[in-house]
Order: structure tokens, then C-alpha cells, then sequence
């Protein structure tokens, strides 16, 4: 439906930020369907099987800071 932009923030979440430009660079998120969305609250996508339990194959350190969800934040499942 067109493009968007985001803000990276790599200095509060290093890990995240890595894994998100590493599985990017690699199409990973292509055509990924949205599996879940709750009115007012959520919409979430990145899954490649489209049910939520998929994943890369790895997982990533836990990146610890001060930032919580918002209205317009982007955010990592674990």
C-alpha cells in the first residue's frame, strides 16, 4: 500500500536494531501477512508462516532501556 519510513533507534536497542536491518537486507519480511490486530491497541506482521510462532531461527539478546509502546512505535516481539 506504499512506503513508510521509521526511525532505527540503535543506541537504546542495539540487538534489535541488528536483527531488524540484518532480516530486512535479507527480503525476510517480504510479503509477510498481519497475523493479529486488535482494534485501538496492535497490529502485528514479520511472521513468515503467518500464525505469530514463526521466527528467523535465532534469538537475540534482550535489549534493556526506558522506552515503551505508543501510539505510532514500532516494537519487537520476543
Amino acid at each position: 500500500m506504499g512506503d513508510f519510513t521509521i526511525d532505527l533507534l540503535a543506541d537504546q536497542s542495539p540487538a534489535t536494531v541488528n536483527s531488524f536491518v540484518f532480516l530486512a537486507q535479507k527480503d525476510y519480511f517480504d510479503n509477510t501477512p498481519i497475523h493479529r490486530v486488535r482494534a485501538d491497541f496492535v497490529i502485528q506482521a514479520g511472521d513468515p508462516i503467518g500464525t505469530g510462532t514463526g521466527g528467523p531461527g535465532y534469538t537475540t539478546a534482550e535489549d534493556t532501556n526506558e522506552l515503551r509502546n505508543t501510539r505510532g512505535m514500532v516494537s519487537w516481539a520476543k
